[in-house]
């Protein structure tokens, strides 16, 4: 049997579709914690693994449906030298621009849904919902590449989107509680989420949750997988990237974030983009 190996079946601004199949060795595969800026969703055709998103870690296995929005932060670890399948699509909201009437809705479950909360869908909803078969017809069209098939592509991602946010609702209602660990990293992660632009410091988020500094960088590197502070300043600069993208300065947008120091938001930026905000502006015109 190949080793794993994922391949681009179609890229275009609106969505992307992946398929990757073959004996998954995760040193290989360089399985880090990273955030996607789509909404991506991943089809597990053979899977046996675990999957931590902003803290909460999850069992996947085949027949289930992986869902990250965009800036969740997360790592796929999938259990080594298993044969691995899947099918991944990234949606781009702009794909709606397809459309000439408003219908944001499409989204709304996925933009509103609490971080970390709702990413898995079973194989049992999933096939409920024919949830595989979508995607299955959506990987079909990408692969057979001509026009109509790109505009049906597109058409039926609406309808998949649908679909996908009936059987999330229907998974959140079945949710379990987490244990008082999670609970409190939970906490952490959904007060940076509406503070971290603000005057913070891990000492303040301590002292809201009514926990020692050290304890809570503990918990959240423990739980996450990376500091706390880095959680800070990753959203911060995923911010920034959202304000330039609608045309703010690079100046601008970093101070709006919360970086009150231009050159240590640049050293900051070349460090997890591996590109300055210029290079990123060139990068969006193109």
């Amino acid at each position: 049997m190949v080793r794993y190996k994922k391949v681009c079946i179609e890229n275009n601004p609106n969505f992307s579709v992946y398929y990757g199949t073959g004996k998954y060795f995760s040193a290989e595969q360089n399985s880090l914690l990273h955030y996607d800026t789509n909404l991506s969703i991943s089809y597990m055709l053979h899977c046996s693994g675990n999957i931590k998103i902003e803290g909460k870690q999850y069992r996947i296995q085949s027949g289930d449906v992986v869902i990250t929005n965009p800036g969740e932060i997360h790592c796929c670890s999938i259990d080594d030298g298993t044969y691995h399948e899947r099918i991944s699509i990234c949606i781009n909201k702009s794909i709606l621009n397809n459309f000439c009437f408003d219908c944001e809705d499409f989204f709304d479950f996925f933009e509103q849904s609490e971080k970390g909360v709702g990413n898995i869908i079973s194989s049992e909803i999933v096939s409920g919902f024919k949830l595989g078969n979508l995607i299955s017809q959506i990987y079909l069209l990408s692969k057979n590449k001509n026009n109509k098939n790109k505009i049906l592509a597109i058409c039926k991602i609406i309808e998949f989107l649908d679909q996908l946010g009936k059987a999330a609702t229907q998974y959140t209602l079945k949710l379990p509680s987490y244990p008082e660990e999670n609970s409190t990293v939970s906490k952490a992660i959904e007060y940076v989420n509406k503070h971290f632009a603000e005057d913070i410091n891990c000492t303040k988020i301590a002292e809201k949750l009514f926990l020692s500094k050290y304890r809570l960088e503990h918990l959240f590197t423990e739980n996450v997988g990376i500091p706390l502070w880095d959680y800070v300043v990753i959203k911060r600069l995923m911010l920034v990237n959202k304000l330039i993208q609608e045309k703010h300065s690079a100046e601008e947008a970093s101070y709006t974030a919360g970086f009150h120091n231009y050159s240590n938001f640049y050293r900051l930026y070349k460090k997890y983009f591996n590109m300055t905000p210029t290079e990123y502006k060139k990068l969006l015109k193109q």
